[in-house]
């Protein structure tokens, strides 16, 4: 059985993590340049993320078989920001059978006759999966604010059903 990583985990550490709820995050207090699990030595980083690499195969066996819950993982960056190496190097281990990933790009002809939530819809975690996303569905909201094509309405009305869509893809299965 794999070890508890919540039981290691620096102050530093402990602070990257997203309470239930989002409740006492802000993301403004985290510094982007930071690396909480990184001690300095490069080879040494990288044997701890292969180390912890087999712990999320290990622990993703046991979420696939128990079949309760999903996960669903948004990496957000610009490009060259690192989130194919992430995939790679964190989720190397893990048995493809309750893993699968999915890469956001502008929206298709098809994709834009739906509600802007339809493609993500189409892309989320099933009963025992982990699901990650290569960019996530809040670009959808950001991406049409800045290039002036939705008002401020309807940018609060794609928050919020963008918030309740991540909150849904979470819950348990029935």
């Amino acid at each position: 059985m794999a070890k508890k990583s919540n039981d290691k985990l620096s102050s530093e550490q402990r602070g990257w993590r997203v309470p239930v709820g989002g409740k006492g995050f802000a993301l403004k207090d985290c510094d982007p340049a930071a690396k909480p699990w990184g001690n300095g030595d490069k080879n040494g980083d990288k044997a701890r993320v292969s180390e912890l690499a087999r712990e999320i195969d290990a622990l993703q066996d046991m979420f696939y078989a128990d079949g309760r819950f999903k996960l669903l993982v948004l990496l957000q960056g610009t490009d060259t920001a690192g989130k194919d190496g992430t995939i790679r190097a964190v989720f190397k281990e893990t048995s493809p059978l309750g893993v699968r990933t999915h890469g956001w790009k502008a929206p298709s002809t098809l994709e834009r006759s739906h509600d802007y939530l339809w493609r993500i819809h189409q892309q989320v975690p099933a009963a025992g999966e982990f699901m990650i996303h290569n960019r996530s569905h809040y670009e959808d909201v950001l991406v049409p604010v800045v290039n002036g094509w939705i008002d401020k309405k309807t940018t609060a009305q794609r928050f919020a059903q963008s918030t309740t869509s991540s909150a849904c893809s979470a819950r348990p299965a029935p």
